[in-house]
């Protein structure tokens, strides 16, 4: 029986491992299948979104499939580039957004950055303030590496839409730092971009510098059109600023287009321009000159909008001539050129909504798919219902223990606070009757008009009434001012009956040095208790003796007079005064017992005669401090 049991444990295991093995191998190899449709979605971006578009809706099939969220994000980043392509810019926005409502820990920061600096070069051409938060937000992602850069320089553009030329400018300096040796077509185009923002300035100087160094720094092997661009509209806004047309047509001629294109393009627009401004000054010829080379520069691989401009010029310029046979050949193929591009346009909408529809079934799908999924939840909810039952039972019998928990420790705080408040009634009542008898020996100085003395004890009894009044706000304070405040009572004491008694206080050099804290004025009623009932009413001059020493880890504290003793200091009062005695006495012990209860610190107190075979009995008050070491 016992092998048998063995054997399907076994085959359990073996099949279970089998079965998690099949399971992570197709994890894996949907991961590597969706890397792969990713990369070839990215080709495929601006050459056949069609086919990129369906691709994309597989990747977000198998990515949802095995939860990969970090493949969405990439899918619906693509979706907001094949928008932002065509032009469709506020869905582009939309996909982005979505994009990034996948991305968790888990996804690479590198990519959430990219995202945002999607976002801000979209959101850059209406909603400004809206582009600022999103460079931020991709500069926080990825600080100081290329990427950021990138940002910082998207920032710097919203900034100069904003107006904020000095802080553009100044942004734009940073970056030519960093590209400075780095990278050529880079540093040409952030030199470009401080001389557009010089020229918005009335720099002009400054701004020709600039576009002269953009220029000498650019990389023509690299031919990245979006560079050249910005170098153009530098050079643009340079040329109008000239201060008259001879000046402008000098810095055109100067600056002509010589980027190594496939359609001469920019060329093309400079030779237009130039002629343009050849025109104004009254030059024909060569102005005739320029649009007869931009004529012929022309070819299959020039854009039809560039063809059009070309030629509309062209006919314009053979009007003012008095060509108007030329003029009229040239606007006719001006006309065949707005066909193209009528017609050109129409491809684009066309494409557009091409684009549209396919995304529109990548919604329906996706809805579809999170209806089956919450259907799926639905029904798993209901098969457990009976689980989350008992765990509402359990969760709701550990509230009961929690909230029973929580009634003890509230009364069991209440009830410290309590006490604290006891303790601070019986030190409050403790106070009135030390500064009483106080100031009656004052009095008696007054009345006897013993200035010299009167001062001395207002002196030291100031002295003691601060530290008094400085350890009262305290429960507990260190075992060394305890007995300082000691030693200045018995100083003050001794100053009113030095005919009555002397006084000797030992102290252990050892307990000043012990991290020991004790109620404040511990000591006080008990030497009190010793001269006021039984050394003032002695006939000859008694001694009063404190010692303050350290025994294993106890500190012993003993009290002793040689006074009438207790019996006969009760015989001797009134009832009043019997009452007064005892209440003071009560009032120390009680605020030693609270202390002991709330600071978990452990006291005794012993009071007896200390001379039992003498007249005069005396009185003997043993303390002892437990000292805890654990």
């Amino acid at each position: 029986m016992g092998t048998i049991r063995l054997y399907v444990f076994w085959f359990f295991l073996a099949f279970t491992f089998q079965a998690y093995g099949q399971s992570d191998f197709l994890f894996k190899s949907s991961l590597q299948d969706i890397d792969l449709k990713i990369e070839e979605a990215k080709s495929l971006v601006g050459k056949d979104n069609e086919r990129a578009t369906n691709i994309i809706s597989e990747i977000i099939e198998l990515a949802k499939s095995v939860n990969d969220y970090s493949s969405l994000m990439e899918a619906y980043s693509l979706l907001g580039d094949l928008n932002a392509n065509v032009g469709l810019n506020k869905i582009a926005l939309s996909r982005y957004r979505e994009a990034l409502l996948y991305a968790g820990e888990t996804v690479e920061n590198a990519k959430k950055a990219t995202i945002y600096l999607k976002l801000g070069n979209l959101n850059l051409e209406g909603k400004v303030q809206n582009a600022k938060t999103d460079y931020k937000s991709c500069m926080d992602l990825v600080v100081r590496t290329e990427l950021y850069y990138l940002c910082y320089e998207g920032l710097a553009g919203a900034l100069q839409k904003q107006d904020s030329l000095d802080s553009t400018m100044k942004i734009l300096s940073e970056l030519e730092s960093y590209y400075y040796k780095r990278d050529s077509s880079d540093l040409s185009r952030i030199q470009a971009k401080k001389a557009i923002v010089a020229s918005a300035q009335n720099r002009l100087d400054i701004a020709q510098l600039n576009y002269s160094n953009a220029r000498a720094n650019f990389d023509n092997r690299n031919n990245r059109i979006e560079d050249i661009k910005i170098i153009n509209s530098a050079k643009e806004l340079i040329s109008i600023s000239q201060n008259t047309i001879d000046d402008e047509i000098d810095f055109r001629e100067t600056n002509i287009s010589d980027y190594k294109e496939d359609d001469n393009t920019y060329q093309i627009e400079d030779q237009i321009q130039l002629a343009n401004a050849y025109i104004k000054k009254g030059d024909l010829n060569n102005a005739t000159r320029l649009i007869t080379t931009a004529k012929g520069t022309v070819s299959d691989k020039v854009n039809v909008n560039t063809k059009s401009k070309v030629y509309k010029e062209a006919s314009e310029l053979s009007a003012l001539r008095g060509d108007y046979e030329m003029a009229l050949a040239e606007y006719q193929i001006y006309e065949s050129t707005q066909q193209e591009l009528l017609d050109s346009k129409q491809r684009e909408v066309e494409s557009k909504i091409s684009l549209l529809e396919s995304q529109k079934k990548i919604d329906i799908e996706a809805n579809i798919y999170d209806s089956n999924q919450k259907l799926g939840r639905s029904e798993s909810k209901l098969v457990d219902f009976q689980k989350y039952v008992i765990y509402l039972l359990t969760s709701l019998l550990l509230l009961s223990l929690l909230s029973a928990l929580w009634i003890y420790r509230s009364l069991r705080s209440k009830r410290l606070s309590n006490k604290k408040l006891e303790l601070k009634t019986l030190k409050a009542q403790m106070n009135p009757h030390f500064i009483f008898n106080a100031l009656n020996s004052v009095n008696e100085y007054i009345a006897t008009q013993d200035d010299v003395s009167a001062n001395k004890y207002l002196s030291q009894f100031s002295r003691l009434m601060r530290k008094v009044l400085d350890v009262n706000q305290k429960d507990l304070i260190p075992i060394s001012e305890e007995l300082e405040l000691t030693d200045l009572y018995l100083k003050l004491e001794h100053s009113r009956f030095r005919d009555q008694f002397d006084y000797n206080f030992n102290v252990d050099s050892f307990v000043m040095n012990q991290d020991v804290h004790v109620s404040p004025m511990l000591l006080q009623p008990y030497i009190e208790n010793a001269i006021w009932h039984g050394l003032r009413y002695k006939i000859s001059k008694g001694i009063l003796n404190v010692n303050v020493n350290m025994k294993n880890d106890i500190i012993d504290i003993v009290i002793e007079d040689n006074g009438i003793g207790r019996k006969e200091s009760l015989g001797r009062k009134t009832m009043h005064q019997r009452e007064h005695k005892a209440t003071g006495m009560k009032n120390t012990a009680k605020r030693m017992s609270i202390i002991e209860e709330l600071y978990k610190t452990k006291y005794s107190i012993d009071i007896s005669d200390a001379f039992s075979d003498q007249t005069d009995k005396g009185t003997r008050v043993h303390i002892k401090l437990f000292l805890d070491h654990g």
